[in-house]
């Protein structure tokens, strides 16, 4: 499927019932350009690649615009995303991408807001890995496994992940949240995996209300692991560190306790480590 318009694209579906809704076995491309260059194709029932079925599509959604909005019954492979707005997702399976992560092409670039969501209740993980992808501004995610690659600095705002998130950027990793209310935050049931990278690479996620295991409240056992140069994480109940390379300083604060994996190592090469409870050391 490949649709050109100098204006919007949008679906008609009222996502009552199969029938209006879009369905493609192979590559989709979608170009809107021009002041109300959006693209809203948000029935419920579209399926890009709907030959896939449960599986892991490999026919992506190409997309240039200002704002892209995709529904997908099932999974939903995305290829080269240009965006000068937001980017949202919803899936009834996994988000991938595809691309080569050699070249500007076949990345995801958002100057705007990222929202993904996959909604289903298994397997249906969130894995954008190319290493040229970058998102312009925070970066919300829902699913099972999360993996988001930045070739810039990510910003994360409400995550979550029912089971790892793994992170990596080549500059700092921060939260958005303002710490006055739930919501906003990083709740991670299973491992956390954290690599800043570069000048400017620290990790900095001190929201008071992100939760690290936050299947487990007094004894956590899914640690977070953390690579960067300065490194500041703050839990709402106890966590678990494993290994920690700071470059700088690490500063862990949470409101019951700071364990260790019992091979963990934290290395902080100005030796400033400072363990705090409720904000205090």
């Amino acid at each position: 499927l490949s649709v050109t318009a100098t204006g919007s694209i949008t679906d008609d579906g009222d996502g009552q019932a199969a029938g209006d809704d879009i369905n493609v076995a192979g590559v989709t491309s979608l170009t809107a350009t021009g002041e109300f260059g959006d693209i809203l194709l948000n029935d419920i029932f579209n399926n890009f690649e709907s030959d896939a079925g449960a599986g892991e599509p490999t026919d992506n959604v190409n997309a240039t615009a200002t704002s892209l909005t995709l529904t997908d019954i099932d999974a939903i492979s995305l290829g080269d995303i240009d965006l000068s707005g937001d980017l949202r997702v919803r899936a009834g399976g996994s988000i991938v991408d595809n691309g080569t992560g050699t070249g500007d092409g076949d990345s995801i670039d958002v100057v705007g807001a990222t929202s993904l969501v996959a909604e289903s209740s298994f397997d249906d993980d969130i894995v954008l890995d190319n290493a040229l992808n970058d998102f312009g501004s925070t970066v919300t995610a829902s699913g099972v496994d999360i993996t988001l690659v930045d070739k810039n600095s990510i910003q994360l705002g409400d995550i979550d992940a029912l089971g790892t998130l793994s992170v990596t950027a080549t500059g700092s990793i921060t939260d958005d949240g303002d710490g006055q209310a739930a919501g906003d935050d990083i709740n991670v049931a299973g491992v956390t995996s954290l690599t800043a990278t570069g000048e400017f690479g620290d990790i900095l996620l001190d929201d008071e209300f992100n939760d690290f295991d936050s299947d487990a409240q007094a004894s956590p056992t899914e640690p977070v692991i953390a690579s960067g140069n300065n490194i500041t994480l703050n839990d709402v109940d106890a966590i678990i560190l494993g290994s920690i390379q700071a470059d700088g300083s690490v500063t862990v604060t949470t409101a019951s306790s700071v364990e260790l994996e019992s091979s963990a190592q934290i290395q902080a090469t100005n030796a400033d480590v400072t363990f705090g409870l409720d904000g205090s050391d």
